[in-house]
């Protein structure tokens, strides 16, 4: 199928049915009104007495539970540990250990069952989850339960989950005041939402471009650290938006594994390299990358580089995600595919739901 062009608003819209655009743009707005939201909210005071943490989620409640545990790494003053597995580590047990459960789809199978496994352990929880039920299990039990209102599609949601889970963590003072780096992420977001929007030409798009640089070739995205993270993000957009192959991975690791396989790869196969980037990167991981991109050379790739904007982490790869998120769904406009719509996911979750009511 030939590529379509991707100078035309109108067509963007008619081929995103159900507005993904419209969930992208709204994406540093998410993260505002959740972040003052969740500065509101019911808070249990014997949460302010825990010495461990365990956030449990799958798909994107795991990626905000990652992305958020490395933006409060360097001051975080609790151990805590991301799970994307229906089991608990064996310190997951009794009071003062708090268990975070991050569901944008409700009813999730693997987070409920971590619920019913932390509820057995005795621990504390609170469950970040549109209604549903995993938030009825929550409320039942006496969890706290924070709401989620924009549920649906989960992978647009991440605006809301990521403001819930950072104004939670602030009110709890386990490490500096993140009011500061909310603001300034949302601050670079909308700026930077009007130079990669829907109405902005290719010509200046750089969003547009990346998209059709990857047009008859398998994306592979890496970076170091959380924008590493950022990558997987970028691998599952394009995956359930465009409906195509991509690939991440995370430096150093890329340098030891990945790049071995170069030379392997099969006659018509054609690879596109896109390294995500920051400002403020360690003089190791700019070693890194700079080995990466002369061995890509070698082997005929020339890959590109998204340097994310911003003074902190959050900004930083916030920036990262909103770029990924729009360079999705371009190539998905740009091989006429509907954005919103992922039968292949529907079909996997229908068939995970019939298992377990017939088990």
């Amino acid at each position: 199928m030939l590529a379509q062009p991707l100078d035309d608003p109108a067509r963007f819209r008619a081929t995103d049915s159900v507005g993904m655009f419209a969930r992208i743009y709204a994406l540093p707005d998410d993260l505002e009104s959740a972040w003052r939201r969740g500065l509101e909210l019911p808070l249990n005071e014997t949460f302010l007495r825990i010495g461990k943490v365990l956030i449990c989620g799958s798909e994107e409640g795991a990626f905000v539970g990652e992305l958020v545990t490395q933006v409060i790494a360097s001051t975080c003053n609790i151990p805590t540990m991301v799970s994307r597995s229906s089991d608990l580590p064996a310190f997951a047990d009794g009071q003062s250990t708090l268990v975070i459960l991050i569901d944008p789809t409700g009813d999730d199978l693997h987070t409920l069952a971590a619920r019913d496994l932390a509820d057995a352990r005795g621990t504390k929880m609170i469950a970040i989850t549109p209604d549903g039920a995993l938030s009825k299990a929550a409320d039942k039990a006496g969890s706290t339960v924070w709401t989620l209102k924009q549920p649906s599609p989960p992978r647009a949601a991440i605006g809301e989950q990521i403001g819930l889970l950072l104004a939670f963590i602030n009110r709890l003072g386990w490490g500096r005041d993140l009011e500061p780096e909310v603001r300034e992420a949302v601050a670079v977001m909308r700026a930077e939402r009007d130079l990669i929007g829907l109405d902005v030409p290719p010509t200046h798009n750089p969003a547009k471009r990346l998209a059709w640089q990857m047009i008859g070739r398998i994306p592979l995205i890496y970076g170091a650290g959380a924008m590493a993270t950022a990558a997987r993000r970028w691998k599952s957009q394009i995956n359930q938006n465009a409906k195509a192959v991509a690939f991440a991975d995370a430096l150093p690791d890329l340098l030891f594994s990945t790049l071995s396989g170069l030379g392997v790869i099969p006659d018509g196969v054609r690879l596109a390299a896109f390294c995500l980037a920051t400002p403020s990167e360690s003089e190791q991981t700019k070693t890194a990358q700079s080995v990466a991109r002369s061995i890509f050379m070698m082997e005929g790739i020339v890959p590109d580089m998204v340097s994310a904007k911003g003074k902190g982490l959050l900004t930083q790869v916030m920036y990262a995600v909103q770029f990924g998120d729009y360079v999705s769904c371009y190539l998905a406009v740009a091989s006429d595919i509907d954005p919103t719509l992922n039968p292949a996911r529907e079909e996997v979750e229908s068939q995970l739901r019939s298992l377990r009511f017939t088990r």
